[in-house]
C-alpha cells in the first residue's frame, strides 16, 4: 500500500510534451481519415494527457534500466501500452489541478474499466496523474487483484469500472522487483 511519499515525480520536459502532441495529432489524423470526424476538445485533451502518462512511465523505466517495448498502434485499440518480460502494462492517466498530496484526503479512486479487466487487457495497471508541469506515477495494481474491488458507474464513464482507493495501490518499486524477476534484470529487446 502507498502514501504520497511513494509518488514518483517526472518532469514533463519539452521533448515529452512535443512527442505527446505529435502522437495526439497523428491519432487525430488517422481518425479523421477513417471517419471524417474529430474528437471533441475534451477527448483530444484526454488523449494528449494519456500520451503524457505513457511517456512519463517510459522515462521512469528507462531511468531504472528496465527494457521495454511499446505498442505504437495509432488509431485503433492497442494490445498493450508497454511490454516488459511478456508482462503487459496499461497506463491509466488522469489530470488534477489540486495539490497532488490531497489525493488521499479526497478519497480519490483509480478506475479501471470492467471490460478491460475481464478481457485480460493487461497484467498490471499503473495510475499516473498529470499535475501542471509534472506527471506523478502514483502506483500500480495487479490485474488479478482488481476484481476484489467494487464496480461503479461514474458520471464520465459509459461502462462500469472497478473502483480502487488510491491508497490501496502498490509502490512502483514493488513493480520494478516483479518485472525484473528472479535474475534481477529485464530482457533486452532488439527490433
Amino acid at each position: 500500500m502507498i502514501n504520497h511519499n511513494d509518488f514518483i515525480k517526472i518532469d514533463l520536459d519539452y521533448d515529452i510534451k512535443i512527442t505527446a502532441r505529435e502522437m495526439t495529432n497523428k491519432l487525430l489524423q488517422v481518425i479523421k481519415d477513417k471517419k471524417g470526424s474529430l474528437f471533441n476538445t475534451d477527448e483530444e485533451q484526454n488523449r494528449y494527457y494519456g500520451f503524457l502518462g505513457e511517456l512519463a512511465i517510459q522515462k521512469f523505466f528507462s531511468e531504472n534500466n528496465i527494457y521495454f517495448i511499446t505498442d505504437d498502434v495509432i488509431g485503433k485499440s492497442d494490445k498493450y501500452d508497454i511490454l516488459i518480460n511478456n508482462k503487459k502494462i496499461d497506463v491509466k492517466t488522469a489530470s488534477r489541478k489540486n495539490n497532488i498530496k490531497e489525493l488521499f484526503n479526497d478519497n480519490y479512486d483509480f478506475f479501471i474499466a470492467e471490460q478491460q479487466v475481464n478481457n485480460n487487457h493487461a497484467d498490471y495497471y499503473v495510475q499516473v496523474i498529470i499535475n501542471k508541469e509534472y506527471a506523478y506515477i502514483i502506483g500500480f495494481i495487479d490485474n488479478k487483484k482488481v476484481k476484489d474491488y467494487p464496480l461503479k458507474k461514474t458520471v464520465n464513464m459509459v461502462n462500469t469500472a472497478y473502483s480502487i482507493p488510491i491508497n490501496e495501490l502498490f509502490s512502483m518499486n514493488e513493480l520494478l522487483i516483479k518485472l525484473r524477476g528472479k535474475n534481477g534484470q529485464t530482457k533486452r529487446i532488439i527490433h
